[in-house]
């Protein structure tokens, strides 16, 4: 006893024009059914009122998925059953009963919290045959013998995968079909589970991630393969936007691409995809998505069908809510980047740092900008997942990472104990390298990106900062190895160091900070913005040509050490040379006359 098919699916949309457009004469060729009062948009892709039902809500994700039952008899066994398990179970109300073009239907969660629905007696409409929008063929919805399918699969984000694996399969009755380990292609993504409840290879797959939506993708199964390569050319052609090229998977072997939603999440367009027998079937394991292709797309789609958000860079800055972070953040914002700065709120060993967040949301306010303020500790292994998780989940894809977490305690060999040094190396770079190795196959899989990790005069040497200089040296041969090995998956690696005596939250107490300031060829202290134009200069196209380089803004530490103090025509005669600072000696100076 379980459910038998997917039926429908409802989307909360905030670009409802765009989405009719695109669900039906633009790219899907669905057909548009009728139009709710409340502005509920039907969409059908065979005999069924709707399969799809777009609401004007704004979520851009999922509202409920909708599965069947045979009839009343089956219906009442799985409310029975689900209460049984504990299930908070609510029946359908006479208005959303109409609203769903059933006879009854009742609505629950699963642990992850996703809110499904379980329902008989959908309404068809056999006398009003179904007309897709486009000249396609169709979509297959019944297997040959005609055995109700449903209208796709659905790929889920999911909190708790033991748990919803035992909901679905002990309480749902869905079988499962096999398992993929995303490990082995992209780090950190753990094993996805395919589930199914019919002849179709999997009616819903979950992959377990802490992000905020629950909808990766839907799939529609078109009956003609020349529909899918027609409709992949016509994206290519008319700029619509698509997250992976054509390919084949090696579960359901579906040929397919993938497109880019007006809502963000994605939707696979394919054909021929595998069927299961279940008296032979035998559940298998994967470690590769793919038998060939769907290699990721830098899309360049069209600006009436992008969105903004689309359209902007996406950067994650570590320490990017305090001090030079905080410029960062509020410099890339200002230059189109959608930003994901994270950092810790409390006192940090060498900072002040006591506003992190809610310092840097009060300042973008001020200006008008916006970017995602996450508290996260960038030693932490679990908190670094969390973030490139949330910026995967909410934007797809990363291209850009600044590297500027930091901790800058004082201190000689002597002075410096065991703690003190684990926590600085453990912040200044094994955060570099936990951060770099979270994002990096993911620019790999997106065709390539920037990096540009913060590094300091003092990583070739300086006294009384001996911790502060191992980690920094640390981070400059990091970041040239970074740059040597992964030049060819065009993954750009550069540094910009902090010169000119930056007035910081690490650096108000440092006595020599001001004076030093002197010494730039300004005349004066660099400014943390001054800092941020650098870096976003590494960040955009202007510098695609570049990597394994740094820009010392301020001054010109990594050619010699800072310059020593202008010295004056008196001291010059009295003194009877004149030293630069980097070991060059002036001829001496006599005075005459």
């Amino acid at each position: 006893m379980g459910v038998t098919a997917f039926g429908y699916l409802g989307i909360g949309v905030s670009d409802m024009e765009r989405w009719r457009e695109f669900a039906t004469t633009g790219v899907l060729g669905l057909e548009e059914t009728e139009v709710a009062e409340d502005g509920t948009v039907y969409l059908r892709m065979d005999e069924y009122h709707h399969r799809f039902a777009l609401h004007p809500t704004g979520e851009n994700d999922l509202v409920y998925m909708g599965f069947e039952v045979p009839g009343e008899q089956a219906f009442e066994e799985m409310a029975q059953k689900l209460r049984k398990a504990g299930v908070a179970v609510t029946p359908g109300t006479e208005e959303e009963k109409a609203n769903r073009k059933v006879v009854d239907l009742i609505k629950f969660k699963d642990p992850s919290g996703i809110p499904l629905e379980i329902y008989h007696g959908a309404l068809q409409l056999w006398e009003r045959p179904f007309k897709p929008a486009r000249n396609i063929a169709g979509f297959k919805t019944k297997a040959d013998d005609g055995t109700q399918m449903g209208l796709g699969h659905t790929v889920l984000f999911i909190k708790d995968m033991k748990a919803t694996e035992a909901f679905w399969r002990d309480i749902l009755g869905m079988k499962t079909s096999d398992y993929i380990d995303l490990d082995f292609a992209l780090p950190g993504l753990g094993t996805a589970t395919f589930f199914h409840c019919n002849p179709r290879h999997h009616t819903v797959a979950f992959v377990e991630m802490n992000v905020p939506r629950f909808l990766q993708h839907f799939m529609l199964e078109l009956n003609e393969f020349d529909d899918v390569g027609h409709t992949y050319y016509k994206c290519q052609d008319e700029g619509v936007p698509m997250s992976m090229n054509l390919g084949k998977h090696t579960n359901d072997h579906m040929l397919s691409f993938y497109l880019v939603s007006p809502s963000g999440f994605d939707i696979e367009y394919g054909y021929g995809g595998r069927l299961i027998d279940d008296s032979k079937w035998t559940v298998q394991k994967h470690i590769a998505p793919s038998v060939w292709g769907h290699r990721p797309v830098q899309s360049a789609g069209a600006p009436a069908i992008k969105s903004a958000e689309q359209e902007k860079k996406v950067t994650i800055v570590t320490g990017g809510t305090y001090g030079i972070g905080r410029a960062i953040t509020k410099v890339l914002s200002e230059r189109g980047h959608q930003v994901i700065a994270f950092g810790l709120d409390s006192k940090q060993i060498g900072s002040q740092a006591a506003d992190g967040t809610t310092g840097t949301q009060e300042a973008l306010d001020l200006l008008g900008l916006e970017a995602d303020l996450l508290e996260a500790d960038v030693s932490n292994p679990e908190d670094v997942k969390r973030v490139v998780e949330f910026a995967l989940s909410k934007y797809g894809r990363i291209d850009g990472l600044v590297n500027n977490a930091a901790i800058h305690p004082s201190g000689k060999l002597l002075e410096t104990d065991v703690d003190i040094w684990d926590k600085v190396i453990d912040v200044n770079l094994k955060g570099v390298y936990l951060m770099t190795k979270a994002v990096l196959p993911h620019m790999i899989s997106g065709g390539g990106g920037s990096i540009v990790n913060i590094g300091s005069g003092s990583q070739w040497g300086r006294s009384d900062l001996l911790a502060y200089c191992a980690s920094k040296g640390g981070v400059y041969a990091f970041s040239m190895a970074l740059a040597y090995d992964y030049i060819h998956d065009h993954i750009r690696v550069n540094m910009v160091i902090p010169g000119g005596a930056p007035v910081t939250g690490m650096t108000e107490d440092i006595p020599y900070i001001t004076e030093a300031g002197k010494n730039t060829v300004s005349g004066r202290n660099t400014s943390p913005e001054e800092v941020a134009y650098a870096i976003s200069y590494f960040l955009s196209d202007d510098s695609v040509q570049v990597s394994g380089s740094i820009i010392d803004v301020g001054c010109f530490d990594h050619q010699g050490g800072p310059v020593k103090p202008k010295v004056s025509q008196q001291s010059v005669s009295q003194n009877g040379s004149n030293s630069n600072g980097n070991g060059v000696t002036a001829p001496s100076v006599v005075k005459t006359g």
